[in-house]
């Protein structure tokens, strides 16, 4: 594919998203993208990106905001969509390409770690992209530098009390099989849901003005239109309970899976099944 430029890293996610993380991702993209559009259209209006800016998108995934943006900086600006697996980049770069948009490349690379161009940005922009770094301090060091003169603009999930999707589920898999207490401060979804802790983690990076505003808005879990039994599936396969609940049995995963399907039942919808979500937008001075 071209403008794409790929760097390995000795790094066991790399390998992850290289191969298991990174095609059930792209096998339930519609779905994925579909559940966090919303917040995802939220984080782009808030970026407000400008005709002729230069715009990094951490962790772009399929490229739904990667062209979005490009889409926003015409005429004369240009996105770089960044990712660490290589089939979402590849499929992140066919769709570009079959929405004519010229002004977009691709970099499968670690943006904790990728030698990027000291303040070749003016925005740096991430979709839930950016809770998974193995260190945090170098890793927005590094996008502070590439972003110098310019501003962040991020989407992160808040606690999970305010997300119940994942709230419920999560006590639905406990009540099979015990789950081990989560650190908050591990990489994961949930890691910047402590809004103090992410801003000093952005200061200490050298980033200032941080804002940080919750977002609240509809999950649609299993992506629109999605029955209780289709997002009950979807749950099991793409997020990967089936596994989790792998030692209580067939017993324990067909409970789960009922269970599932009828808590999706008490939200569903014309528009499927739509559980309350909350996220953090984040906007920062570099």
């Amino acid at each position: 594919m071209s403008n794409t430029t790929t760097t390995m890293q000795d790094d066991p996610a790399f390998e992850d998203w290289s191969g298991e993380m990174g095609e059930r991702w792209l096998a339930y993209l519609d779905q994925f993208e579909g559940m966090i559009a919303p917040a995802g259209e939220a984080a782009v209006a808030k970026a407000a990106a400008q005709p002729g800016e230069r715009v990094l998108d951490i962790g772009c995934g399929g490229g739904a905001t990667t062209l979005d943006l490009a889409r926003a900086v015409q005429p004369g600006g240009h996105v770089t969509g960044l990712d660490i697996s290589p089939q979402l980049i590849d499929y992140a770069g066919k769709r570009a390409q079959a929405a004519g948009l010229g002004n977009v490349s691709w970099m499968v690379a670690d943006a904790q770690t990728e030698a990027l161009e000291e303040g070749g940005y003016d925005l740096v922009f991430s979709r839930f992209g950016i809770m998974f770094f193995r260190d945090n301090d170098a890793a927005f060091a590094n996008l502070c530098k590439a972003n110098k003169g310019g501003r962040l603009c991020c989407a992160v999930w808040g606690p999970p009390p305010e997300n119940l999707w994942v709230l419920k589920m999560g006590e639905i898999v406990a009540s099979v099989v015990e789950q081990p207490e989560p650190d908050p401060t591990a990489p994961g979804p949930f890691r910047f849901a402590d809004p103090d802790g992410f801003r000093a983690i952005l200061e200490k990076a050298g980033y200032r003005e941080v804002t940080i505003e919750p977002w609240h808005g509809p999950q649609l879990v299993g992506g629109p239109g999605a029955t209780p039994a289709q997002a009950a599936q979807f749950a099991m396969t793409a997020f990967n309970l089936a596994e989790a609940v792998e030692s209580a049995g067939e017993e324990g995963k067909r409970k789960v899976a009922t269970d599932l399907e009828a808590l999706f039942a008490q939200y569903h919808t014309d528009e499927g099944v739509s559980m309350p979500a909350m996220t953090w937008l984040v906007t920062a001075q570099a």
